[in-house]
């Protein structure tokens, strides 16, 4: 794939274009920094201490592009626990410890629960999605159908199709253990599906989840550079698609037509079947049954329907596999762990049944290690950034208005203070000495803060929970047998982006024993 500003220096005219973007960038910043300086009231408070950055530029050149979360945290050593940063004339603040999230955060919501613009989320067609909503209206109408159709209570109704799919995944592994990270993959899918439409996932080749795939590469390559660019250089976002070097813009556009066709057209299978009196029980459905309370009109509310329905299969969907894949990497690095495991399961379950939801308060021991995978892991390392809706002043620090908020998550869940020896994988952790469960819970520092609380969390920690349990009466996973004969050594190594996920790697999956084959068919 070629560049997306397929710019060629070599010819002269393109170099000229590009000497004279740059110049304009950086009078523009010159002109924002100093209009602002000259407008800016008196301060009475400084801002979080942080690195002393370039003119103009800030500190873009102070963090590292790929894992800014770490540079965050070697921040934190220097700075304490809440930082600030400025890039191309933006102000961030970094959050490095819970406490200082839970202040603002989860106990001063009003003020951090906007979201700042991201260029290229509404250039791509994302703009639909809930989690990147400005605090307004629309996200209201959003949160409320979530409370409708994925509160605890609610989540229980879908106990039933997680079973089933959980019995699915089992099957799976079993046929074709190779191909773990594809069935993992399907389950999440298929659960989710299940549940926002209540549509049955084909094996292969689905034709709802085709689109989808494409649509989400399209979309990492929305990179925070680029979206840096058009944030910076605003006129760049109107240039047309078919203008030469436009490679961005042209991406854009087929991104913009996939993201109306993916809403679209899993929703009209549920009007569909509700047309014929064919009613599966799911998100969507229950909300069109419901009707219109509290909308204008029903275009609006159908659109608000559609859009809340994809935004919870996409956060759904990735983060589920992502927990999964990272829960089966730990057990072939930590066999330990795994053992633990397998003796509380056997003693409270047994060998004649799969565990059930209402077995999970006698398993401490396999909560204990679903928690561990979810702080080990640190699968969403910052989160979605927040934005301060006004002046504020924290521990004796300035946050201005317009200030984008950072969570680092990441520090948060490798806090030595916290969590001793945080870089290993120790679910006993988690346990009191006698080996009940102790309170804490890092699996919610995942699942954010406030009114911006991610509102299928009680569907996500439930499903994720129930593979972790069914894979662990199952199987016991270990390190792949290379064609020497020798083990394949395992790293835990992770993709960077907004969300990580272990790189490819090898394992052995085999059943315990040969019941779980009599129990599945």
């Amino acid at each position: 794939m070629g560049s997306l500003y397929n710019f060629s220096l070599g010819n002269p005219a393109t170099a000229s274009l590009v000497v004279l973007v740059v110049l304009v960038v950086l009078l523009l910043l010159l002109l924002r920094t100093t209009g602002r300086e000259l407008t800016a009231k008196p301060k009475r408070r400084s801002l979080p201490p942080g690195p002393k950055g370039l003119p103009l530029l800030g500190n873009v050149f102070d963090i590292d592009k790929r894992t800014p979360w770490l540079t965050y945290t070697d921040w934190k050593k220097l700075y304490g626990d809440i930082a600030s940063c400025r890039v191309f004339g933006q102000q961030y603040i970094i959050l490095n410890s819970e406490k200082a999230t839970k202040a603002l955060i989860e106990h001063r919501s009003s003020t951090y629960s906007d979201r700042p613009a991201i260029a290229t989320v509404a250039l791509f067609g994302m703009d639909f999605n809930t989690a990147h909503l400005p605090y307004g209206n629309t996200w209201r109408a959003h949160r409320r159908m979530y409370h409708l159709a994925l509160n605890t209570g609610a989540t229980e109704r879908y106990h039933p199709v997680m079973l089933e799919k959980g019995r699915v995944l089992l099957r799976k592994l079993l046929d074709a253990p190779e191909d773990f990270s594809v069935h993992l993959r399907t389950f999440s899918m298929s659960i989710i599906m299940a549940i926002v439409y209540g549509y049955e996932v084909a094996p292969r080749n689905d034709g709802f989840i085709a689109p989808i795939d494409k649509l989400m590469s399209m979309v990492v390559l929305a990179t925070p550079e680029r979206a840096a660019l058009l944030n910076v250089l605003p006129p760049l976002r109107y240039i047309p698609a078919w203008f030469p070097g436009a490679g961005l813009q042209r991406l854009a556009l087929q991104c913009k037509q996939q993201s109306a066709k993916i809403r679209h057209t899993p929703f009209q299978f549920v009007k569909d079947c509700l047309s014929k009196n064919v009613v599966n029980e799911s998100m969507v459905s229950n909300l069109l049954r419901q009707g219109t309370s509290g909308h204008q009109d029903q275009p609006s509310y159908e659109q608000d329907i559609k859009d809340c329905a994809m935004s919870a299969f996409l956060a759904g969907a990735d983060s589920t596999q992502s927990t999964l894949l990272t829960f089966i990497l730990a057990m072939v690095l930590h066999p330990d762990a795994q053992d633990c495991a397998h003796a509380e399961l056997d003693a409270v379950i047994g060998c004649d049944r799969l565990p059930t939801f209402s077995d999970r308060g006698s398993l401490p021991f396999v909560e204990a290690v679903f928690r561990e995978t979810s702080r080990w892991g640190a699968l969403v390392p910052l989160g979605i950034p927040h934005m301060a809706a006004k002046d504020d002043e924290f521990d004796g620090y300035q946050i201005p208005k317009g200030s984008i908020v950072i969570k680092n998550l990441w520090a948060m869940a490798k806090d030595k203070d916290v969590f001793q020896d945080s870089a290993a994988f120790r679910p006993e952790r988690f346990l009191d000495t006698e080996g009940y469960l102790l309170p804490e819970d890092p699996s919610g520092l995942f699942f954010g803060y406030g009114r911006r609380a991610c509102p299928g969390r009680h569907v996500a920690n439930a499903s994720a929970w129930l593979a972790v349990a069914f894979m662990l009466s199952t199987f016991k996973f270990g390190k792949a047998i290379g064609p020497a004969g020798y083990e394949i050594n395992v790293s835990p190594k992770f993709t960077g982006g907004i969300a990580l996920r272990p790189l490819p790697f090898a394992c052995s999956i085999k059943p315990r024993s040969e019941k779980p084959k009599e129990l599945l068919d």
